[in-house]
């Protein structure tokens, strides 16, 4: 990986995916659920407070239809439907809807807290071609969490993040070290936390220590298992055509993330849906698209111009954004 430097905003002109593939795919990620077996600190009553158990399942296939049909039918995008919450496994038409997405032609991903038990996901995983498992600190059984990375990662593409709770650091350092160990071809981060998750919240304090550690991680190794993969590192581009590898978390740790009155591809790389069924390009919120249960909108044909004091969110930073120069 590129040694990580301090880099002048003023300076960067534009940042690229590091495989330029990934620009051809959209992210779309849907909150599918605020049911949640867990009450972490950093997380927001909007994601874990039970308020929206999900939206009902002929509604979301018809908006994977409609979906699929834009994204795929007339941006000749690949599309990657990756399934949130809450804790997405709760939802309880979640095989029905993996199923209609690949149905329909569509790439399906999870994002999970890993606590279903081990057998359920027998059932998950052969619908899925990425499967995301959060560790979070205070709440996640350490030899539950290793003994499922164990059992899935031969059977998909997998990615692993560390929620680095300051107070219960070295704990989840220890489970990023040991599943460095164990799966070897899977990519591994240390996420930096914000206060709560929601847009413009500041990032926990963190000691010199331990922002250092976040920062040196490399748990970077491509994504192999049939070769499917869908976003990775982001290439910065500055002024005098330096380029610059990053990692999200190491965006965010050096303070990079902010890109106000920048063109910026959200709602063509990547879009989001909240568990009320509200769209929205990103999940900063800024551009409100419509809502699943009508069809009185248009999905995104064009780049936005960002509006936002700084960017914190993994699926936005992972977005191609330039410079304006008018």
């Amino acid at each position: 990986m590129t040694p990580i430097e301090t880099i002048p905003s003023d300076s960067l002109l534009k940042l690229e995916h590091e495989n330029p593939l990934h620009s051809e795919t959209i992210v779309v990620n849907w909150c599918i659920t605020t049911r949640c077996n867990y009450r972490c600190l950093y997380c927001s009553n909007d994601l874990n407070g039970g308020q929206f158990p999900g939206v009902d399942l002929d509604t979301c296939r018809r908006f994977v239809d409609r979906l699929l049909e834009h994204y795929a039918g007339r941006l000749g995008k690949k599309v990657f439907i990756e399934l949130t919450g809450g804790e997405a496994t709760l939802y309880p038409g979640l095989l029905e809807l993996l199923r209609h997405i690949k149905n329909q032609g569509g790439n399906c991903g999870l994002i999970s807290n890993g606590s279903l038990r081990l057998e359920k996901w027998d059932e998950v995983v052969p619908l899925l071609d990425h499967l995301c498992l959060s560790f979070h600190p205070r709440q996640s059984r350490p030899s539950h969490f290793l003994e499922l990375a164990r059992k899935v990662h031969p059977l998909t593409s997998t990615h692993f993040n560390i929620m680095m709770y300051p107070q219960l650091f070295d704990q989840a350092l220890e489970m990023a070290t040991s599943l460095k160990s164990a799966v070897t071809d899977s990519t591994i981060q240390l996420q930096p936390l914000l206060e709560k998750l929601n847009p413009g919240m500041p990032m926990m304090q963190y000691t010199e220590v331990q922002h250092q550690v976040m920062t040196n991680f490399d748990g970077s190794t491509p994504w192999l298992r049939k070769g499917f993969s869908t976003r990775g590192g982001m290439t910065l581009i500055d002024s005098q055509g330096g380029h610059v590898l990053m990692q999200p978390p190491q965006i965010v740790l050096a303070k990079i993330n902010r890109w106000k009155n920048w063109t910026c591809w959200v709602g063509l790389e990547c879009l989001v849906i909240k568990a009320d069924g509200e769209i929205f390009r990103a999940w900063c919120r800024q551009d409100l698209v419509g809502w699943i249960h009508t069809f009185d909108w248009e999905f995104p044909t064009t780049p936005t111009i960002c509006k936002r004091d700084s960017c914190h969110c993994n699926a936005d930073i992972t977005t191609s954004r330039a410079r304006r120069t008018d």
